[in-house]
């Protein structure tokens, strides 16, 4: 934990939270901000006395005595998942505020019998709410109108901020081979990547349904050697998209473990606009439930899901994070299947492969935006901040000198 002693400045805008803030920032044009962050992250003494003389001694006193130092017309997140932030209005009732959806959300927890959308819809008792939500797309829009009811505005689906603001790489040459790219959901390790509890401590929650990262991740290693075999046979590149950078070497490793002999190439996520650059738009996309993999299915990649996670756990009852449960679609179709089966995945690679592009196109024409939307450099999200009496620079790609290291 940081100390701070300087005294909070009134302002117009806050950012609840550091989480895309570069990303924002290259939308946004005003000049009076500031950053909220946790006190856990940095500890600011004069919130922290004004707190303590209010009476209130908690994580949301003390935001809330953050508010009534800086005293902001707007504020602004990414952390939509991060439940103090809709108390905003309990202390500020004229203050505007806007939660950006920043991945699928669900039932998943780390506490049983409870999630995020549970605890939402019940804060909403004590006057929490938002003035707009930002959703990636229609799953998230019923997920967040289902919770807060009437305690929300308005729901706008802009779709994913990072995806809209971020061009993919052409193939050098139009004969070039499609690749097949698994994309990794491993979880943040730390520099070593490594968790001595990975077999034993129950880390997620579906419900009173506990499971262990070595349960929950198992479809990571077991989907990634199937497509790597099934690359080889085929002749194709394999690739693995990582989640974590290349300093957190616990990624790599597990996947070497899992690929074996077999030939791979790692691609870390270095920066915040690594992951999308990563990839060519002839690329063939494999994930389990990977919001990334929604997002480039969005921008009408073909993407293959394998929707196992749960099954592959030994809870094939949750059908939680499923294709089939996001877009309202049958349990297997040719693009997707909820079995990790060698198959059922070589099948639905299969299709990636042969279907000719008006194939393509007509069958996920319907189903590209039921989960995430695409919306080409974020012209709805301008139009909302223009609406709430935000500064705008109007829509863009991602500037260069905006994006840095994770």
């Amino acid at each position: 934990m940081k100390f701070s002693f300087k005294r909070p400045r009134r302002v117009r805008l806050v950012y609840f939270g550091r989480t895309g803030i570069d990303l924002l920032r290259n939308y946004i044009s005003e000049e009076s901000t500031t950053v909220y962050l946790s006190p856990l992250v940095e500890l600011n003494v004069w919130v922290a006395l004004r707190m303590f003389f209010s009476g209130k001694v908690s994580h949301t006193g003390y935001y809330h005595a953050f508010l009534r130092l800086a005293m902001p017309s707007h504020v602004i997140t990414m952390e939509d998942n991060n439940l103090i932030f809709y108390s905003t209005r309990v202390a500020l009732p004229d203050c505007r505020t806007i939660a950006i959806q920043n991945g699928l959300r669900g039932s998943h927890s780390h506490t049983p019998r409870s999630n995020f959308f549970k605890d939402l819809k019940a804060s909403t008792l004590r006057g929490y709410g938002a003035t707009i939500c930002a959703t990636m797309g229609p799953a998230g829009s019923q997920r967040y109108a289902d919770a807060l009811g009437e305690s929300v505005a308005q729901i706008v689906e802009v779709g994913s901020l990072k995806n809209n603001a971020l061009a993919l790489r052409q193939p050098q040459t139009s004969e070039e081979a499609p690749r097949l790219v698994f994309i990794s959901t491993f979880p943040n390790l730390g520099s070593d990547g490594t968790d001595p509890n990975w077999e034993e401590r129950v880390v997620h929650y579906f419900d009173d349904v506990g499971i262990t990262n070595s349960s929950y991740y198992r479809i990571e290693g077991v989907l990634a050697r199937t497509v790597a075999e099934i690359a080889f046979e085929r002749g194709l590149e394999f690739c693995v998209l990582g989640k974590r950078p290349r300093w957190q070497t616990g990624e790599r490793r597990y996947f070497q473990s899992a690929i074996g002999t077999l030939d791979w190439q790692y691609l870390p996520n270095d920066n915040q606009a690594s992951s999308y650059q990563a990839i060519t738009l002839t690329d063939l996309i494999i994930t389990s439930d990977s919001t990334l993999g929604y997002e480039l299915f969005s921008r009408g990649l073909r993407t293959g899901f394998v929707g196992a996670r749960m099954r592959l756990a030994g809870f094939s009852d949750v059908k939680e994070g499923t294709f089939a449960e996001l877009t309202l679609s049958e349990d297997q179709g040719p693009f997707w299947t909820d079995w990790c089966t060698r198959p059922e995945v070589n099948r639905v690679i299969e299709y990636l492969l042969t279907a000719t592009d008006s194939q393509w196109q007509a069958l996920t024409e319907n189903l590209r935006n039921r989960v995430v939307r695409f919306d080409c450099q974020n012209e709805v999200f301008c139009r909302i901040l223009n609406r709430v009496g935000v500064l705008s620079r109007g829509p863009s790609l991602w500037h260069q000198n905006l994006i840095t290291a994770n």
